[in-house]
């Protein structure tokens, strides 16, 4: 079967512009929540936003902690693969 040069220009063209019409990847946001959890003490939930304030408060039923605190919090956005590194409570780095 043999194809006419025109025919081919046009495929090679369809072609190019359909790659070139693809979107990027979309990005997501992530708030990334580090708590230090004990046995005892009081929450001090007054540092977390409202909608972890709520996640907490739901699901503390089902953990066997009393107190929380704050230890660090990072937003990331990502198309991809992502890194982060947060404080823990004693100082030292946590990487995600």
């Amino acid at each position: 079967m043999r194809f006419r040069p025109a025919v081919l220009a046009f495929l090679a063209l369809f072609a190019t512009g359909a790659l070139a019409a693809q979107a990027p990847a979309p990005s997501r946001n992530f708030q990334i929540i580090l708590l230090a959890a004990s046995q005892q003490g009081a929450t001090s939930l007054q540092d977390l936003p409202a909608s972890a304030q709520k996640a907490l408060q739901d699901i503390r039923p089902f953990l066997p902690y009393k107190g929380y605190a704050l230890a660090d919090m990072s937003w990331l956005r990502s198309s991809g693969r992502t890194q982060a590194e947060l404080k823990g409570p004693d100082g030292k780095g946590v990487s995600f």
